[in-house]
């Protein structure tokens, strides 16, 4: 059953929630318009479009699907990043240069040649599944970039929404304790 976004399934009389597939195909749509590699946007304006959506898609779907799940959009997004750098790059010299800057890689050695195989290619997205490549554009230093991965908010979220107190009996409002004007200094 959909409700909200999330599809509620009862198994083995539990009830289980997560969100619906209609909301997972708008999450990565939205993940693909940001991360286009032809915007011409800047890199931290990128950075700070995702973290904002994804923060807010979390903080919204964070109780639903497990850690794996997370993980998972976690290299989705983060490829997308790094296909976005290497066309940021522009020219095939330029990504040589840059990477072996980054990577602290001298010219001559295995892993050079092996980025420059790479460079001259026009395959960004294939790109970035090259571990040599990976080795280079880590996890850190996207991190370092301004990123947040998804997996470490599910964390977070989860234990502020497992930890909330929890009313036990009416605290005020419409069936709590009736209060007086006279409480508040006023005489009724």
């Amino acid at each position: 059953m959909k409700y909200l976004g999330f599809t509620l399934t009862l198994i083995n009389d539990e009830v289980r929630i997560a969100p619906h597939n209609s909301s997972l195909t708008k999450f990565k749509k939205r993940i693909c318009t940001i991360t286009k590699r032809y915007r011409g946007v800047k890199l931290s304006t990128v950075i700070s479009e995702l973290r904002r959506y994804t923060k807010g898609w979390i903080n919204y779907f964070g109780l639903g699907p497990t850690l794996g799940f997370f993980k998972e959009m976690d290299g989705h997004i983060r490829r997308r990043v790094r296909a976005y750098i290497l066309n940021q790059w522009k020219t095939p010299k330029n990504r040589l240069k840059r990477l072996c800057q980054l990577g602290n890689v001298k010219k001559g050695s295995d892993l050079y040649h092996k980025l420059r195989s790479l460079c001259y290619g026009s395959h960004f997205w294939r790109d970035t599944r090259n571990v040599s490549f990976n080795r280079i554009l880590t996890n850190k230093h996207l991190k370092g970039l301004g990123m947040h991965f998804l997996s470490e908010d599910l964390l977070k979220v989860e234990a502020r929404c497992l930890n909330r107190r929890v009313p036990t009996g009416p605290h005020g409002g419409v069936r709590g304790r009736q209060t007086t004007l006279s409480e508040f200094g006023k005489v009724v």
